[in-house]
């Protein structure tokens, strides 16, 4: 049987950056990039290039220095975005352009004003876009738990063709429970290719906790999740750092810091 391999994307710095209270300058960001580059973490959101002058910066800094550790950047599906960050991360080891669109009918028609079809080309031509720059290329269907489940999978079987390395299926704005996620879910993927969680915190933490290792046990038929009532892992507005460790061990940080969790023979979390 082949062996599965769990990567973790950190995304302190750029979304994590949005919670409130949070103002991260230029050396603060490479302070936590250079600790999370050490924990060998696979992949540091570092920022959304495009954005800003000074997020450029960042994004532009972190990757010619980390050593380890691929540097994305995050886009909207248009081409300024994607230009922005392939020049930012363009020093990096290993460089990642992270390019997403709404595609609930909601953010859809009252956000982008598209049409689902204008929204798939998009999409499309945002991917190819991108794998022209990079190697590695993120695709996010932003609001995808509030998303028809046939256009999900039309526009993630459309990004995948267009080379899309990995497809995000975010619960952006904290829609569904963590079982109607794994149920949402659990259906055979519509493609061969990295089906990754990325789920966003910043709104109900707990449920980002439980559906990170919910999927874990659908993926690798082993672990199981995490209580709900741990209350040091419920606190805290974003899960800031995530790593395996060498001896079974995975670490899940908070705001309180790091804390262990024993991943035992059996297989099971405690």
């Amino acid at each position: 049987m082949q062996q599965r391999k769990i990567k973790f994307l950190d995304t302190t710095l750029r979304d994590g950056e949005q919670t409130p209270g949070v103002n991260l300058n230029l050396q603060d960001k490479l302070r936590l990039a250079r600790e999370l580059d050490d924990m060998r973490i696979d992949v540091i959101e570092a920022g959304f290039a495009g954005s800003s002058e000074g997020d450029f910066e960042a994004v532009s800094a972190i990757a010619a220095e980390m050593k380890y550790s691929a540097v994305a950047s995050l886009s909207r599906a248009v081409e300024r975005d994607i230009i922005m960050s392939a020049r930012a991360v363009e020093k990096a080891v290993h460089p990642v352009i992270h390019t997403f669109i709404a595609t609930s009918e909601i953010h859809m028609k009252n956000k982008l004003r598209m049409t689902p079809e204008q929204v798939y080309d998009s999409a499309l031509s945002a991917v190819r876009l991108a794998k022209k720059y990079s190697p590695v290329v993120e695709f996010s269907c932003e609001d995808a738990t509030r998303t028809d489940k046939q256009f999900l999978y039309k526009i993630l079987e459309g990004v995948i063709d267009e080379g899309a390395t990995v497809v995000n299926i975010p619960d952006t704005v904290g829609y569904i429970l963590p079982a109607e996620y794994r149920q949402n879910n659990s259906a055979k993927p519509p493609a061969t290719y990295v089906w990754q969680l990325f789920i966003d915190s910043k709104h109900r933490l707990w449920v980002g906790t439980r559906n990170g290792l919910l999927l874990f046990d659908r993926a690798t038929k082993s672990f199981s999740p995490v209580s709900t009532a741990d209350g040091d892992l419920l606190r805290g507005l974003s899960i800031r750092a995530m790593t395996e460790g060498r001896n079974g061990e995975l670490w899940l940080g908070g705001p309180d810091g790091l804390r262990k969790l024993v991943v035992a023979a059996d297989g099971k979390v405690r």
